[in-house]
Order: C-alpha cells, then structure tokens, then sequence
C-alpha cells in the first residue's frame, strides 16, 4: 500500500510507474518500487515530500497571469484612494492629474506587487455564490484592482475577512475565488497615488559636480571651497573653533540624499519664503543645485501631524514640503570644533 504512485508518460506513450513507500531508511531517505522491478530501491526525500502535498502546490500561484508589459491601463480603488494609471510611450502617468510626475520605478513595483500576490488556496474554480460572495464580503469589495491590455481587461476584488482571518480575492479572466497571503493586504488596501509621485527628481544632482557651497540659514552665511580634494573655509572661521573640512563633505552627502516629504495644495505654498538656502556651484561658477525652504509650518498629512518647511529648488517652480527634521540636520555648524584656550600652568 505505497504512500503514492507516479506515472511518468513521455510523447511517445510509454510510461514510467514509480510507486513511493510509506517508511524511511535510517538516513530517512523513501523506498520505492519502479514497474514491475522486484527489487527494492531507495530514492530521495522529495519524491515522498511531493507526495505529501495537495495539488494546489503544484498550481500557479500568480494572482494575475498575464504579461506585464502589455498593461496599457491599471484603476486601483483601495481603503484611502480611487485613481487610474495609463501608460503611453513605456510611461506612466495619472488620467486625472496630468501635471502628477509619477515614479516609474514605484509604479512598475506596485503594479509587480499586486500580480504576484501569492495565492494560498484556490476555493473554488469558478464564480461562488452569491451567498458565499457575500459571506466573504466580495459583493462590495472594498478593494478592487482592474489590468487593462489592448484585447483584454482583468479585476479582481478584495477583502479581509475578520472572521476566518484571512485575505479572499475574486478574479474574472480566469475565474478564480482565492485565498491569498493576509500580509500582502496592506500594499492593496494603501495603496494611494500620492505614494507613486516622483519624489526625487526636483532634488537632483551630482555631488562630483560641487566645488563652491555657500549657505544662508537662520542667519548664518558660510562660503565653502572644494581645492585640491579638500574643503577649505572662505568666510570667517568662528572665535576659538577648527575647521573640519570633513563634515563640509558628509552634509553635501545629505543634501543629494534629500526627496520631498510631502507635496501640497495651491493655497498652502502662497506662504513660502525661503529665507533659509543652500547654493552649490561648479569649478566654472554654474549653478548646480539651490535648495530654499520656509517658513516652518504644522500640517496634517493622512491623519497625521507633521512640522515642515515649504521648500523648493531651481529644478521646478513648483512649492513642495520637507520634514523639519531633515533639513534640521543641515547644520553647518558642526563643521566647526570648539577648541579650549591654552593656558599656562600655575608657578609654584
């Protein structure tokens, strides 16, 4: 009475049956009996860990099966957010909101997300019933994700169930009602488009390209030098302080690593200023980079409140917010170390 049989047909018709025994050899490794073969031989561990599985192993696993790189249109109605994505030249962007610069990177990897979700069990081939539907709470899903190629268009509904604790989807193109991986429920219920805009692009620029700094914040200038590799002091140094060239470099650092926090609406930027500002320049005296930003502001963004500064660079007109405490971090006083005055030992 083996634990399984597998038949193996080639094109041809002929056929291998391989029968896997229920028990292990001490180095736990099958027994298994090949045809008609009266003798017993001992195959790998797999062949018995295979015959363990249900069939749903072997199935595909992919919530959406077709190729990516036909997607013409994608909608996404989660918890938070309804917007639609439309791709024209190898480019992203949003039907609704044209001025929007999208990630791309970020939209090929949501788009990657929500495909690849990882079915954990197929319920049943097929539409369920409307009472199961509605038992799974699939008849207004909260969550709907729509793929759009030239010839075909394919959805899926999602919901998590309190209940069974678990994250069910009903797909149409095929057919499917599905059990998927619970963890993989807060990509689809938060998914928004602002978490999809170009957040870096506007604060770009190469570090290899800066040779002059100059800072005006809070009301102190600096004028910083890049000669021979090293960062010298052009304006004056500070009573009884050294100069660390190497922290002019680690904040330069800082500044290239810096993306927009938030973006905000019309009304809000009417209020920047931009007293505070960095300037970098090249070897020839060409701008390269200008960062201005304030006043300082409390702003709620999804529910919660930040402190931001109103901000913007050269690259776009356009007013956006950074957190108070990346900026704050661009402290150029900490280019400078206190020293302690000399003094001469007491005569005995």
């Amino acid at each position: 009475q083996p634990l399984a049989t597998y038949i193996v047909k080639s094109r041809l018709g002929q056929s291998v049956q391989i029968k896997i025994g229920t028990q292990k050899n001490f180095e736990g490794q099958p027994f298994a009996l090949i045809n008609d073969d009266y003798k017993v031989k001992i195959v790998q561990s797999f062949w018995q860990t295979n015959a363990e599985k249900n069939v749903t192993f072997f199935r595909e696993k992919k919530l959406y099966r077709g190729d990516l790189g036909d997607l013409t249109r994608v909608r996404i109605q989660a918890l938070n957010d309804d917007f639609e994505l439309e791709k024209k030249d190898q480019k992203w962007f949003s039907t609704l909101h044209l001025d929007f610069d999208l990630d791309q990177n970020q939209v090929r990897k949501m788009i990657k997300e929500f495909s690849e979700a990882t079915i954990q069990d197929y319920i049943s081939d097929g539409d369920p019933s409307e009472k199961e539907k509605t038992l799974k709470g699939l008849i207004e899903a909260p969550v709907n994700i729509q793929f759009e190629t030239e010839n075909s268009k394919w959805t899926s509904s999602l919901n998590l169930n309190e209940n069974d604790k678990a994250l069910y989807a009903l797909t149409t193109q095929p057919t499917y009602f599905v059990k998927l991986d619970i963890s993989k429920w807060q990509n689809f219920a938060n998914a928004t488009l602002d978490s999809l805009r170009d957040r870096k692009t506007w604060m770009t620029f190469s570090v290899a390209d800066v040779q002059r700094i100059y800072t005006k914040i809070q009301g102190s200038d600096y004028d910083f030098s890049n000669e021979k590799q090293t960062w010298l002091l052009k304006s004056k140094l500070k009573d009884q302080s050294e100069f660390l060239p190497t922290q002019v470099e680690k904040i330069l650092n800082q500044i290239h690593d810096l993306s927009i926090s938030e973006f905000i609406d019309l009304k809000t930027a009417q209020k920047f200023e931009g007293q505070n500002m960095i300037i970098l320049k090249s070897s020839s005296d060409q701008l390269v980079f200008q960062l201005n930003w304030g006043p300082l502001l409390k702003m709620k963004f999804n529910g919660e409140t930040k402190e931001v500064y109103l901000a913007r660079t050269q690259v776009s007109k356009n007013i956006f917010a950074i957190d108070k405490n990346k900026l704050d971090e661009l402290n150029f006083d900490r280019v400078f170390k206190k020293t302690e005055p000399l003094t001469s030992e007491p005569q005995k």
